[in-house]
Order: C-alpha cells, then sequence, then structure tokens
C-alpha cells in the first residue's frame, strides 16, 4: 500500500508540473496552446490516479473486512471453549459419587474417567480420588508401552491415538494417570494448549495421589501461561509447593514462577 501511495504522490506532481511550468526565458511571452498530446498525457495520468485511489480503498475495505472476520472467529473460539467447559463440568457433577466440595473459584474442565473424580479448587484442597488403581498387567504395560515409544519417535498423532486408545480401554488402571500426562506433554509440543490443560488438569483432579499429579500441575501453571492466563498461571505453580513441597516439581514450578 506505501508503494501505491508513493506512486500517486509522484503521477501528481508530474501531471502539475507538466501542466503548469514553463521555461523562464518565455515567461514574457504568449503562452502556447496546449497540444493534444499534452492533454491526452495530463487526461492519462489522472486516469491513472483515479485508479490508484479506487485501489487504496478497496484495499482498505479488505483490511476492515478481513480485521471484522478474525474478531468473530476469535469471539467463536471462545463461546466453544466456554460450552465445553460447562458440558464437560455438567458430566463431572453426573459421575461423582463424593460431596461436593463448594462453589470453585476457578473453573476448570475434567473429564470423567473412573467412577470417582475430583474437583480442583481454590479455596479447598484437592479432593483425592478413593478409587484403588489396579496394578497394571503385561498387556496394559505393553499397550502402553506402545504409545509411550511413539512419543520418543516423535509420531506426536499416533501416539496421541494410542494413548487414548489405552485410557478408553483402560479407565481404572494405575498407567491411565501416566497416560493423561503425557497426552498433555504432546499436546503441549505439537502445540494444542487447550487439549493440553485438559489433560493436565485430569491427572490433577482425578489422580491427585498419583505420582505424576505434582509433575501435571506445574505443567498445568506453564499450560495457562502458554494460554495467556497469567492468573491462573501463578495460582496452580504456587499450589505445586503447596499440595507437593517435597517434589521435584515444586521447585521447578518456583523458577518457573520467579520468571513470569
Amino acid at each position: 500500500m506505501k508503494r501505491i501511495l508513493s506512486l500517486a504522490i509522484a503521477l501528481a506532481f508530474s501531471a502539475s508540473a507538466s501542466a503548469q511550468s514553463t521555461p523562464a526565458f518565455q515567461a514574457s511571452t504568449p503562452a502556447k496552446p496546449v497540444t493534444q498530446t499534452q492533454m491526452n498525457a495530463n487526461a492519462e495520468l489522472l486516469f491513472m490516479l483515479e485508479q490508484l485511489q479506487q485501489e487504496v480503498q478497496s484495499l482498505r475495505g479488505m483490511v476492515e473486512k478481513q480485521s471484522h472476520e478474525i474478531k468473530q472467529l476469535k469471539q467463536q473460539g471462545r463461546d466453544r471453549y466456554r460450552d465445553l467447559d460447562q458440558r464437560l463440568l455438567k458430566l463431572q457433577s453426573g459421575a461423582m459419587s463424593t460431596a461436593s466440595v463448594g462453589e470453585p473459584k476457578h473453573s476448570t474442565m475434567l473429564a470423567p474417567v473412573a467412577a470417582t473424580t475430583a474437583a480442583v479448587t481454590t479455596t479447598s484442597p484437592v479432593v483425592k480420588a478413593t478409587t484403588v488403581r489396579a496394578k497394571p498387567s503385561a498387556e496394559q504395560q505393553r499397550v502402553y508401552q506402545q504409545a509411550y515409544d511413539l512419543i520418543k519417535q516423535k509420531k506426536y498423532e499416533q501416539a496421541v491415538d494410542e494413548l487414548h486408545k489405552f485410557i478408553e480401554i483402560y479407565p481404572s488402571s494405575d498407567l491411565t494417570g501416566n497416560a493423561y500426562y503425557w497426552l498433555g506433554e504432546v499436546y503441549l509440543v505439537m502445540p494444542k494448549f487447550e487439549q493440553a490443560r485438559q489433560a493436565f488438569t485430569v491427572v490433577v483432579g482425578s489422580f491427585s495421589a498419583h505420582r505424576k499429579a505434582p509433575d501435571a500441575m506445574y505443567k498445568l501453571g506453564v499450560t495457562y501461561h502458554r494460554l495467556d492466563n497469567l492468573k491462573e498461571a501463578k495460582f496452580y505453580l504456587s499450589e505445586v509447593s503447596t499440595r507437593y513441597p517435597e517434589s521435584s516439581a515444586a521447585k521447578l514450578a518456583k523458577e518457573y514462577k520467579e520468571k513470569l
């Protein structure tokens, strides 16, 4: 657009100079009549200037239209996430077998994983899942290892499919917490931050006593930071030290929070 405006100014200046300027030594002599060639040149310059003005107006209209469409897409995305949050929270409420803890100040999205789920809030501690996780069988370990090997090979799309299959087939396995955690890690790399947030939230809420829970809470804070939600990021990074003070994740969370 800058190039078009520069050309328009140059054309206007050229047209003005061509129409108005006369040599100094002819100042005292009568002006000569404008020839047909000069008239044609001036008309052509004016026509080109009008075309450039129309193009500039057209480009401005396109920019305004695209800006409006981008705003609409962002709003639609926020509406979809909000609707998904509400639907999953309703599913969670229907699957909970324990008493409600109270109205949370921090909204979290938990997918139903097993018979017992838990809610994460800012005003109350995480309700630890009481479901006894069965020790993984040799078959479960084999299926889980296949998914984990795909992650090491950086075949992320395939790894996501295999982890989802494992969770669907073995929802009560001790390795299910690991599967959700690595699902979150893969989504972070892809990057699909909203899906990562959901996966880490499941570990924090439904597997709070699991060995991966401290790491999941730390990564949940990191994910919120990447989603540009600094308030939630600081909250979960602080909670790692509060709930799992002896974990290595607590140190990482503290260092990460200091950089925010």
